[in-house]
């Protein structure tokens, strides 16, 4: 009996499953592909072409539908079982909800590693053939056309203008063409009085005849006055020329250009290159220390170092030292051998000052101190910058690589909030439950947007930014559980029109008793 309400249940989640998994996969295809519909307008694109890049892109999307496709089939599927009194019935006979959601569970936990291994395998590679067509797409020069009365540019080495064009697309009037193919300038045009256009060859070379024309060729040595230069001007009635069109061709790029991308890696490597990240950062602040020690002359030690510091002259010589922290002169001078305060490094430089109060030489002090501040300024400014653009990077990749786990973990939270509210909502088809599958949606889509922001930023770690979206959205699973285990009228008008109907009831009895 258990084995059939099993197999009665999961027929029930199933065909709402396919059905809304490929819906959702077709949504979120189109508002990708919108995005890059500019790139193949007048491309001559092959249907071929398209359909690589579609299936792709669908592979690429399957990690992000699975949560709403899971959530939506679970609300219509118990939904129905509620409608129907179906799930009534099973509870009626002693199975709980909680032995009725255990085949789906099931199920729902297959997809959970099987999301995870789909976006950690073939994601990256589909996003790295996808990405890599999609750039050779757009690296594609449009189809040749021409417009009257404009240049075009688009043959390599001549530049065509064209009068008018006659409806039947072959026939051209008032041609000019400028022959740059010698890099020598316009030394070279052609001007005709009509002329037709033809795609040989298979469509891989342009035969333009052209009718009643001339030929001008200026030759002679490129010298700034054009004494020596000489101009041919030839008739022709008739003349052909062949333009090859291997330039419109779309040629395939190394797919080894696109491997550093982040997409299109699995979590090993991204461990990797944040690992990497982390220890460039680290280095990033030592080589600050190191390069910014010799601008500080008087003090710039920790309090738990020793500092040799003259009795009499405080000026130190601006050198690296050979041992980190610790500043030495010549010849021996005596030295303070105890650590002291920023309090006391001004009291001795300021004796220093009052023991040379020659005005040059004040001049020259501050002098070099407001050089060695701008100095400080600029490489602080620079190592700041490559420490938060490699901190900013660092981050980026952790969140893509934590984000295939939140992905997949985001199944089994979408699940356990759509089963409950199913059962409790009791109304199946594709009204109410892709309304409250919509908003419920947006709440971990918004959420996980902010986060995954603020983390990139360093506002917050990764690790919270990444997981707080299924982490707030849990609890609210395990309350609709609860609630659909006690049968609770949590989405019933009645309910709360009584109860309202009560607290109204209550408030004027109590207001009859203070009158009395």
């Amino acid at each position: 009996m258990l084995r059939k309400i099993d197999k009665f249940i999961l027929s029930n989640f199933l065909g709402p499953f396919i059905l809304t998994f490929f819906v959702v996969v077709f949504i979120f295809l189109v508002q990708l592909m919108v995005g890059y519909m500019q790139e193949f307008i007048g491309k001559d694109l092959s249907f071929d072409i398209f359909l690589r890049l579609i299936f792709f892109f669908s592979l690429n999307i399957v990690p992000m539908a699975l949560p709403l496709s899971i959530l939506l089939a679970s609300l219509i599927a118990y939904g129905n079982l509620g409608e129907h009194f179906e799930l009534t019935a099973i509870k009626s006979s002693g199975i709980s909800l909680v032995r009725t959601i255990r085949p789906i569970f099931i199920l729902v936990c297959i997809l959970v590693l099987g999301s995870f291994l789909f976006n950690n395998y073939v994601v990256p590679k589909a996003n790295l053939k996808g990405y890599s067509l999609l750039y050779d797409i757009k690296q594609t020069k449009p189809a040749l056309e021409f417009k009257e009365g404009l240049f075009y540019n688009g043959l390599p080495g001549f530049s065509i203008k064209v009068g008018k064009k006659y409806p039947d697309g072959i026939t051209l009037c008032d041609i000019i063409i400028y022959d740059h193919t010698q890099g020598m300038g316009n030394t070279k045009v052609i001007m005709a009085d009509s002329g037709k256009m033809y795609a040989v060859y298979n469509d891989r070379y342009l035969k333009l005849e052209l009718f009643k024309g001339h030929f001008y060729n200026e030759s002679g040595e490129t010298q700034s006055r054009y004494d020596g230069r000489e101009l041919t001007r030839t008739a022709f009635f008739e003349s052909e020329i062949l333009f090859s069109l291997a330039s419109f061709d779309m040629n395939k790029t190394a797919e080894e250009l696109f491997t550093h991308n982040r997409v299109m890696k699995n979590v090993r490597q991204l461990g990797d290159d944040v690992d990497s990240m982390r220890s460039i950062s680290v280095e990033i602040i030592h080589t600050a220390e190191r390069q910014l020690a010799p601008f500080y002359f008087y003090m710039f030690k920790p309090l738990q170092y020793k500092h040799r510091v003259l009795e009499t002259d405080f000026w130190l010589y601006g050198r690296q030292p050979e041992v980190p922290h610790v500043y030495t002169v010549n010849p021996r001078p005596p030295y303070v051998d105890k650590p002291f305060s920023s309090r006391e490094a001004a009291r001795l430089a300021g004796n220093h000052l009052k023991a040379k109060s020659d005005s040059a030489t004040s001049i020259e002090i501050l002098t070099r101190s407001t050089n060695a501040a701008r100095n400080i300024r600029g490489y602080l400014q620079s190592y700041q910058d490559r420490f938060e653009h490699l901190q900013r990077e660092a981050n980026t990749f952790e969140i893509e690589q934590k984000r295939k786990f939140t992905q997949a973990i985001a199944i089994f939270v979408m699940f356990l909030i759509g089963a409950p509210l199913g059962a409790i909502i009791k109304k199946g088809g594709l009204g109410f439950p892709v309304l409250i599958s919509i908003i419920f949606f947006i709440i971990f889509y918004v959420v996980t947007l902010l986060t995954e922001k603020y983390a990139k930023e360093g506002l917050i770690s990764v690790s919270w930014g990444i997981w707080i979206a299924n982490i707030m959205l849990f609890p609210v699973g395990l309350f609709f559980l609860k609630q659909a285990r006690s049968d609770s009228p949590l989405f019933d008008a009645d309910f709360y029109l009584i109860s309202w109907q009560r607290l109204l009831s209550r408030l004027k009895s109590n207001k009859k008793s203070e009158v009395l």
